[in-house]
């Protein structure tokens, strides 16, 4: 900075400085909007718990009083059917197969929740709700044991999607020996990505408009401002060119500083 003008050093200031508070304003609004998406986020798995998991304990009991209940090469316990029998019609509220049924309209879409023993093992069929785009998204990679009433974030099994899990027991017992179950819900963070991934892109480029503005506001009024001083300096040079007969012409107040520099 030293190479440059006072005018520059003043106008680099000035924009740097704004530009510090700026960011910082955007790094709270992030961090407080973060948080209240992922808080939305978690009340939506609570919900999906609330309602999904009877859903699935409910067919998997009806399978094990039918004899329907088997297991697989896999060693899972299987429930017939498929997702699509969850949702009583078999369509969801907006009509596609495996959401919720239509008296329910506020699970999220890709919500996925299966039914699991305290040793990890998986009873029945998962519940799994299609996107918008009636695909279904990657699986959750649910690790074997998962902590109680507590919502964590996992990876899924391809790509890179996160989701919010939450698992509790069971309000009713369905595996075979009448052992206790673990209900398990999963809600995809794409949307909370999404809305975030668009923030940052508005605080980018409002940010980079308000830096442009200031920094041509500044420079013109740092050189209004600076103006009487180069003419000071302009005045200065000519005496030390030999005019001595030259004065320096008062343009600014006597109290001031470039005021009592020109006196």
């Amino acid at each position: 900075m030293r190479g440059l003008t006072l005018r520059a050093r003043l106008t680099v200031a000035l924009v740097s400085l704004a530009a510090v508070g700026l960011i910082a304003l955007a790094a709270v609004t992030y961090g407080s909007q973060k948080q209240f998406l992922e808080q939305r986020v978690d009340d939506q798995v609570d919900a999906a718990l609330r309602y999904v998991g009877p859903k699935i304990v409910e067919k998997t009991l009806s399978a094990a009083r039918d004899g329907t209940l088997t297991k697989g090469a896999d060693g899972l316990a299987t429930a017939p059917g498929g997702p699509e029998d969850f949702g009583g019609d078999g369509r969801g509220g907006d009509g596609r197969r495996g959401g919720p049924p239509r008296g329910d309209r506020d699970l999220p879409l890709g919500t996925y929740a299966e039914l699991r023993t305290s040793s990890g093992t998986r009873v029945g069929l998962p519940f799994i709700a299609p996107t918008i785009d009636d695909e279904e998204l990657p699986a959750p990679d649910l690790p074997a044991s998962l902590p109680l009433r507590e919502t964590i974030t996992v990876g899924s099994t391809t790509g890179d999607i996160e989701y919010r899990v939450r698992a509790e027991p069971s309000p009713r017992y369905v595996t075979d020996s009448l052992a206790p179950t673990i209900t398990v819900a999963a809600v995809p963070l794409t949307g909370k990505t999404d809305q975030l991934r668009q923030l940052l892109l508005v605080d980018a480029v409002v940010i980079s408009a308000i830096l442009l503005a200031l920094g041509f506001g500044a420079s013109r009024l740092v050189r209004q401002e600076l103006a009487p001083l180069e003419h000071i300096a302009t005045d200065a040079d000519a005496i030390a060119a030999g005019e001595l007969d030259r004065r320096v012409l008062p343009e600014a107040a006597p109290g001031t500083e470039v005021g009592r520099l020109g006196s």
